[in-house]
């Protein structure tokens, strides 16, 4: 679900799909995400089975929406248009890296769970949707982009996090720039 469709959703809808998310994640905290069912989900999200197929098809399909709010409130941040030359700004890079530090907990999950390709998809679908309309180059360049972006940040917290956010968006800046 890409963001424009979850702006019709009510603030009551939000909370029960919020609720869902936070549900899935504390599972996940707990088992394997292959061995967490929609019952547990439903369960622990004090919600019912119709509910949750009201929302979502899948378990993956409600992670996946928990991460696209992430991305939400990342845009709100964001400066429109959204042009490469933007995303490719020290300034930018080091919001990023500040930004998606407060979900570091989350995102390592991710990782450790094997669905860190979750984020990955997450972040193009940002891409796809903010950047490519006002960006005339190659599209596998943002894809390049994307990808150096998560995998730094990742390893970064994987590894504890030893630099500042100013000294990794500086590496990331650097590894940009000619």
């Amino acid at each position: 679900m890409n963001t424009k469709e979850l702006k019709k959703y009510t603030k009551r809808n939000l909370f029960t799909r919020q609720c869902i998310g936070d549900a899935l994640i504390s599972l996940m905290e707990e088992r394997p995400f292959d061995d967490i069912t929609t019952s547990d989900i439903c369960k622990r999200a004090g919600v019912s089975r119709m509910t949750f197929y009201h929302y979502f098809y899948t378990k993956t399909d409600a992670l996946n929406n928990y991460i696209q709010e992430i991305f939400n409130s990342y845009v709100q941040t964001m400066e429109f248009p959204v042009t490469m030359e933007r995303l490719k700004t020290y300034e930018h890079i080091l919001n990023a890296v500040q930004f998606f530090d407060r979900y570091a907990a989350f995102g390592l999950l991710l990782y450790k769970t094997n669905q860190y390709q979750v984020l990955q998809n997450a972040l193009n679908v940002y891409f796809e949707e903010y950047v490519v309309p006002n960006y005339s180059g190659s599209v596998y360049d943002l894809y390049f982009y994307s990808g150096a972006l998560m995998n730094v940040y990742v390893k970064w917290e994987e590894k504890g996090r030893k630099e500042t956010p100013e000294e990794i968006a500086s590496i990331i800046f650097q590894m940009l720039t000619p």
